[in-house]
């Protein structure tokens, strides 16, 4: 990117709720989690407002990051 030379973070984000991921329909979301959500990157799970777990997201943070918060089943739902 552009003026992003050496930039290890180019954008972030903190502390969503769980509620984001339960929108079903893409053009509910707002433009900036859209944007934020859309492409790869490396998230961070919390414990009681302590870092948990990191994780990589290969193609898109949307779809991982919606896997851990919609599925009872899956290792770091409470997280």
């Amino acid at each position: 990117m552009p003026g992003h030379r050496g930039l290890i973070v180019q954008k972030y984000a903190k502390m969503w709720p769980r509620d984001v991921f339960y929108v079903k329909s893409a053009n509910r979301y707002d433009q900036t989690v859209k944007e934020l959500l859309s492409v790869p990157g490396v998230y961070v799970l919390y414990r009681d407002d302590q870092p948990y777990y990191v994780g990589k997201a290969g193609k898109r943070l949307s779809r991982r990051l919606r896997s851990h918060a919609t599925n009872p089943k899956d290792k770091y739902y409470n997280f």
